[in-house]
């Protein structure tokens, strides 16, 4: 009629089911388990018994990244972001600390920070000219302020002093503040920060692990008035970066979906004319390939995926359909 269920003489339900699972156990400990059964004029039997939990087989960001080609592009089905905006999280790039998420698909303008309440054509390209009335930021923010800071390091080690639109962009686009940037919206209990958008050197970094035979190499450049990075392909001289299929990894560099957008931000400036300083790396869908070329941050408009960075301690438990949940 009525079953009782206990953990380490703790009482935790009375049911009338005749099964019970108990949540939150830590990974080998030995509990005692008691069941107290009572029939319906009120008599009672129990049983007890020792148990010892397992680990579960978890991975952690040190064993991705070890294992690119098997784990990047797969879906983590449980974080959970302070505010909607993004349905569905791609794994990005892993190095031996942190483990780097990205949106499958483009944020509407109106979950992008410093945007929000105005209706607008086209929701999903963004242009820099709705930030700046708004946001003032630039390099000094990135270098004193961004958690990122580790993403834009060839330029932060040969730069101190920018007011371009380009860096005031990227400095937006790398804006962690908890309290107004894009950790506000993104970065749930398991992320460190929240950023806008990949910047080219993690764009890089996770592109050689998953094509380690012919990857694109960026380089931070200093100039009279700015500093913007060029890039090129490792087999390369030349500076166009084309031919990037769509659809690796489930997406997560580029999509052939256009139906949202076909441009997406890189936080960082590109040095394709030596008074770039107000243009940003943007990632084109060609429809029948991609390319990496310059965008205008003043005039131009493309999409948005923002990138979590996962905390340190974060592992990964793969589910029965291939996805990946977080495991505590």
């Amino acid at each position: 009629n009525t079953y009782k269920y206990y953990l380490n003489n703790s009482l935790k339900a009375t049911t009338a089911n005749k099964t019970y699972t108990f949540t939150g156990l830590t990974p080998e400990t030995s509990y005692s388990i008691k069941v107290e059964a009572y029939d319906k004029a009120g008599n009672v039997g129990s049983a007890t018994k020792s148990i010892s939990t397992i680990k579960k087989p978890t991975v952690d960001a040190g064993e991705i990244a070890t294992k690119p080609l098997e784990f990047y592009g797969a879906e983590v089905i449980n974080y959970e972001a302070p505010h909607e905006g993004v349905d569905k999280w791609r794994i990005y790039y892993a190095d031996e600390i942190n483990i780097y998420l990205i949106a499958d698909d483009f944020i509407e303008k109106d979950k992008a920070p410093y945007i929000g309440g105005i209706t607008y054509i086209y929701p999903y390209s963004i242009g820099f000219e709705d930030v700046f009335t708004k946001y003032s930021g630039g390099l000094q923010d990135i270098r004193n302020h961004s958690k990122a800071t580790k993403w834009l390091e060839q330029i932060l080690s040969i730069y101190t002093v920018d007011t371009s639109y380009g860096m005031r962009a990227t400095a937006y686009l790398l804006d962690t503040d908890a309290t107004k940037g894009w950790s506000k919206y993104y970065a749930g209990t398991d992320a460190e920060y929240a950023i806008g958008a990949p910047t080219i050197e993690l764009f890089c970094a996770s592109y050689k692990d998953t094509h380690p035979d012919r990857y694109i190499v960026c380089e931070g450049e200093r100039y009279t008035i700015d500093a913007c990075y060029s890039i090129h392909w490792n087999d390369e001289d030349s500076e166009n970066v084309d031919g990037l299929p769509l659809d690796e990894y489930n997406g997560i560099y580029i999509k052939s979906d256009v139906s949202k957008e076909d441009d997406t931000w890189i936080a960082s400036p590109n040095n394709s004319t030596l008074d770039g300083a107000d243009t940003l790396i943007i990632l084109r869908n060609d429809i029948d390939d991609g390319d990496l070329f310059v965008g205008d941050c003043e005039n131009g408009e493309a999409g948005i995926r923002p990138i979590i960075c996962l905390k340190s301690d974060v592992q990964l438990e793969k589910v029965s359909d291939g996805t990946y949940q977080i495991v505590h």
